[in-house]
C-alpha cells in the first residue's frame, strides 16, 4: 500500500500484481495512516464483532478524461490507478451489498481500481468477493505518443 509514484514499480513485486494478502509496505505517513484504519475496520468486525466492514484500497478518481494529465510526472500513476466515477460507484454499491464470507470474519479489504492495464493491484479477489466486475480503463482514453 502507497501513495506515491514509487508504489508504480513493478519490480517491487517482482512483477507480478500486489494482492491484499501481500504484506504491506507504506512508503508515506498517508500510506501507514491508511493501514491504520483498516486495522480499526478489524478490530470492529473481526474482535468486537460490533459490525461487517469493507475496507476499499481506491485509486484516483480525479478525472472523467485521465488525459489531462498527460506528458506530466502523475502520468505514468494516474494510468496505473486510475478509478472512473462509474466504477467507484460499482465498487461502493458492491461493497454495501455483497455477502462477507463466513471465512472472512466479518472483515474485507478489496482493491478498487478500474481495469487498467498498467495498474499494479490485482482485481481478482475484489471481483470474487464483491461480484463487481470493473468496466472502464485508462486505455479507453486516446494517451497519444509520448
Amino acid at each position: 500500500v502507497g501513495g506515491g509514484p514509487g508504489s508504480m514499480d513493478r519490480t517491487r513485486l517482482g512483477g507480478k500484481l500486489m494482492n491484499v494478502s501481500d504484506p504491506p509496505t507504506p512508503d508515506s505517513f498517508y500510506a501507514a495512516s491508511k493501514l491504520h484504519n483498516e486495522d480499526i475496520g478489524k478490530l470492529y468486525s473481526k474482535v468486537w464483532k460490533n459490525f461487517e466492514v469493507v475496507s476499499l484500497r481506491i485509486g484516483w478518481v480525479l478525472y472523467d478524461d485521465p488525459t489531462e494529465l498527460k506528458d506530466t510526472e502523475f502520468e505514468t500513476y494516474l494510468r496505473s490507478m486510475f478509478l472512473s466515477r462509474r466504477d467507484c460507484i460499482g465498487f461502493c454499491k458492491a461493497a454495501l451489498t455483497a455477502p462477507i464470507p463466513p471465512e472472512d470474519d466479518g472483515y474485507l479489504c478489496v482493491y478498487a481500481l478500474s481495469n487498467n492495464s498498467q495498474r499494479v493491484f490485482d482485481l481478482d479477489e475484489t471481483v470474487e468477493k464483491l461480484g463487481y466486475q470493473p468496466q472502464d480503463s485508462a486505455d479507453d482514453f486516446e494517451w497519444g505518443t509520448s
